[in-house]
């Protein structure tokens, strides 16, 4: 008889949000979706993460992805930096970044309560470059005693995570295009990649769940817990809102996923 090798103990949870977007504003009236701000996206990402660790095994380790544009908008101007755009924001940039922050540590301590060890990796977004500096910041000095958590402190735009022989990317994705992440983790990490069998990029910016294999390396985009703002109905991009876990089992790599749509949270 067969039986299955490894305990899920001795798995990584691997916690994805995709591009959360905190401080949009949206109108249900205006997009014919769902009404959106600050309020709405704390309490939507809460019963996310409380969805997601509930049903996630008890693994000795985790990571908490952010993958970039957490927070709408960059500063009080409601513009982003490179094209200028203007965003939908609701309220006052100060008051924006606090209820991230706080929602943030309200995610890690939830999963504390399941996990021994965990690491938290904060991409910047296009929305976000900025802002997500100090967002790093602000958590490692909050966690700062508490030697279960591993704040990265990281300004690169790519981060890694090697899990015995899992290794994982972090990008936000709107910068080198899918199709070359796997050479640049090649590059960047050569040892790790050497050493590692399976290999896994984790990126959000379109908004979109995708995933791409190739040759000994997966590309992967996930969702929004965020609706589409004015902009984004206009222009006809509608995405599915979900945030998901992921199970890594140190020798096969993936073993299983856990997904919450928002509807899940947001009941």
């Amino acid at each position: 008889s067969h039986h299955i090798g490894f305990s899920t103990e001795d798995c990584l949870t691997a916690y994805v949000m995709g591009d959360a977007h905190f401080g949009m504003l949206a109108h249900q009236d205006e997009t014919q979706v769902d009404d959106f701000d600050s309020e709405i996206a704390y309490r939507v990402m809460q019963g996310a993460v409380d969805y997601l660790v509930h049903s996630s095994p008890p693994t000795k380790q985790a990571l908490f992805v952010n993958v970039g544009d957490a927070v709408h908008t960059d500063n009080s101007s409601n513009r982003t930096r490179r094209s200028g755009a203007e965003l939908d924001v609701d309220s006052r940039y100060y008051r924006i970044i606090k209820v991230f922050v706080w929602a943030m540590i309200h995610g890690i301590q939830r999963m504390l309560e399941k996990h021994e060890e965990l690491t938290v990796i904060n991409a910047a977004g296009n929305h976000d470059p900025d802002t997500t500096h100090w967002i790093q910041l602000a958590l490692s000095m909050y966690f700062d005693n508490e030697p279960r958590v591993d704040i990265r402190v990281d300004p690169a735009s790519y981060h890694f995570y090697r899990f015995e022989k899992v290794l994982l990317g972090v990008t936000h994705g709107d910068g080198a295009k899918m199709d070359d992440l796997p050479q640049i983790m090649a590059h960047l990490q050569a040892e790790d990649w050497g050493q590692t069998l399976h290999r896994h990029w984790l990126t959000g910016h379109i908004h979109h769940k995708v995933l791409k294999e190739y040759n000994g390396c997966k590309v992967e985009s996930f969702n929004t817990l965020a609706p589409s703002d004015a902009w984004h109905a206009k222009s006809g991009y509608f995405a599915a809102r979900e945030m998901y876990s992921l199970i890594f089992n140190g020798d096969h790599g993936v073993v299983a996923r856990n997904i919450c749509p928002v509807g899940l949270s947001h009941s």
